[in-house]
């Protein structure tokens, strides 16, 4: 038990104790005029001797060793005083006898529901054994005042009443200490409970208040009468405030354009329950950019409004020299999709070149290189211009084409230049016409073959396959088979090569990867853009060991697919 139980049971005791003797004195004084002043010495020392009892134990609490037994001590001692005033007052014929209730809800504070059972217990050991005293013939203190002023004499109490009016008073007070015990329980557990959300809200607006004081952001609550309830210490800092005003209009001499937004906001308070504005507000002479969020603060109605405020300048600043990074990292991009396609174009001019200077060439061939020669140098500036245009995303040169012619020539242009010499098993397997754009399909192609060059220079015994698969038909791929869906075709690169590492799988599209020592790494990123222009799709199937497949579908009818 806590000393302030104790005190509780205390105080309680004390009021008791003042009101009960003090209405027992009042009421024998007014009733019996003539009765013996020793009767009222007794009720009065009585009185001083229950009041100097608890007086000492309330100043003993803090050296007390065993403080429930004291507890226990002092509900013996008031249901002792009650007793005997109900024995000065009539014994079993009190009036007072419903006094010792108040011994056992005096209990309950400090003790419980087990301290309301033994004042019950010890009430009605203490009536039984007035009813022995007064079945006994001894006389009360009223009994001798009424005999002595009026001579009549108190009702005589036989054995019976002597035994069973304890009993079923006994009975009243165990079930009452039943009955205020369950309430005392029931309302100590609700003010446990009143307590821990009380205790739970404090903290929570503890906790709040320190989450807002620490905040980046500037926080702010004002009312609809202008009253600023909260102002946290980053919006003091990003205003450039030293004090914090009590109302709206002291802000507005110390930070003019803070004042203007708040006033912007309150107007737009009936139209909307949230927003966020843009403003420059001048700070300390400089002009500074400022988001500012807010949302109504209700509670059935609206009671003012909730800010959060933040200086963007910085992040503005920021903003525009990443843009202007963006733009270099474009104009590099750019940069590199032409040098690649340059350098693939120029190789093959070389060499053609090469080979008519060294004279070593019949006739036959010498023509068949001229071509080469003109034919690349148209494809040459015919790139450069169409690169440029689909960079600028303008539409793509669909044409219909002999694909099996098409693919022939690419495959004999490598061979004839020497750019190849590995085997090329080509499988031809339709469509006989398809409609692309010449100048990005053979990119696509040349792309994904010298990657297959590239990989299969470490391998013994090298080989690629180059096919095509009509809509419906389908590719043997290195771990799974791709079924060409209704509507598209499919062109494949196989190889027997080193394969591609998982890890690196899934960067091989990004632009300048490249797992080469020479090299831009934009070949497959910018076949991926063709493909995507034709309204196609890009796989890429391979295992470390066992070589790689690239698999290109295509539409039959990209017209009608938007290009990038």
């Amino acid at each position: 038990m806590s000393v302030r139980e104790y005190r509780i049971l205390t105080i309680f005791r004390l009021s008791a104790v003042t009101v009960i003797l003090g209405g027992a004195i009042y009421y024998f004084k007014v009733f019996f005029e003539k009765f013996n002043p020793y009767f009222l010495y007794y009720l009065v020392g009585l009185f001083i001797a229950v009041y100097a009892i608890s007086i000492a134990l309330w100043f003993s609490l803090r050296s007390l060793r065993f403080p429930k037994a004291a507890a226990y001590l002092i509900v013996t001692l008031d249901a002792a005083v009650y007793t005997s005033l109900i024995f000065v007052s009539g014994g079993l014929w009190s009036p007072f006898s419903f006094l010792y209730v108040f011994a056992i809800i005096g209990a309950l504070p400090a003790l419980k529901l087990r301290g309301a059972f033994f004042a019950a217990f010890i009430s009605t050991l203490f009536y039984a054994f007035l009813g022995f005293l007064q079945y006994s013939g001894v006389p009360s203190p009223l009994e001798t005042v009424i005999s002595s002023v009026e001579g009549e004499r108190l009702p005589e109490i036989t054995l019976v009443e002597a035994i069973f009016k304890p009993f079923f008073t006994g009975l009243i007070f165990f079930f009452v200490a039943a009955v205020a015990g369950f309430l005392a329980e029931r309302i100590s557990t609700l003010h446990i409970e009143v307590e821990n959300v009380r205790r739970k809200l404090r903290q929570a607006r503890i906790d709040t208040k320190l989450i807002l004081e620490q905040m980046p952001s500037g926080v702010a609550v004002i009312d609809l009468h202008g009253r600023i309830l909260f102002f946290n210490a980053s919006g003091k800092r990003l205003l450039g405030l030293h004090r914090v005003p009590k109302h709206l209009n002291e802000l507005q001499g110390f930070c003019p354009g803070f004042h203007r937004v708040i006033s912007r906001i309150m107007d737009e308070l009936g139209e909307k329950g949230q927003g966020a504005l843009e403003d420059t507000l001048t700070i300390n002479g400089d002009d500074r950019a400022f988001n500012v969020r807010w949302a109504k603060l209700e509670e059935g109605e609206t009671k003012g409004i909730v800010l959060a405020f933040e200086d963007i300048t910085e992040s503005k600043r920021l903003q525009e020299e990443l843009k202007e990074k963006e733009k270099l990292a474009e104009i590099g991009y750019v940069a590199g999709l032409i040098t690649h396609e340059v350098k693939t174009a120029a190789t093959i001019l070389k060499t053609a070149a090469e080979l008519i200077a060294s004279g070593r060439l019949n006739r036959g061939s010498k023509e068949a290189v001229k071509k080469i020669l003109k034919d690349g140098s148209h494809k040459l500036s015919k790139t450069i211009s169409n690169l440029m245009g689909f960079i600028r995303k303008e539409s793509l040169d669909f044409q219909e084409i002999d694909l099996d012619k098409f693919l022939r020539d690419l495959i004999s242009t490598y061979k004839i230049l020497g750019l190849c010499d590995v085997p090329i098993d080509y499988k031809f397997q339709g469509p006989e016409k398809v409609v692309v754009d010449p100048l990005k399909f053979e990119s696509i192609i040349r792309n994904i073959l010298e990657n297959a060059l590239d990989a299969v220079k470490k391998v013994e015994n090298p080989k690629i396959e180059i096919g095509t698969v009509p809509s419906g038909g389908e590719i043997t791929g290195v771990t799974q088979n791709v079924t060409v869906e209704s509507g598209f075709w499919g062109i494949y690169v196989k190889d027997n090569g080193i394969g591609i590492n998982e890890d690196v799988r899934d960067k091989i599209m990004k632009p300048f990867f490249t797992t080469k020592s020479k090299g831009l790494g934009m070949g497959l990123t910018l076949s991926q853009k063709f493909i995507e222009a034709h309204g196609g799709k890009f796989i890429v199937d391979s295992k470390e060991g066992l070589g790689s497949i690239f698999i290109v579908l295509l539409p039959l009818n990209p017209l009608n697919q938007e290009g990038m």
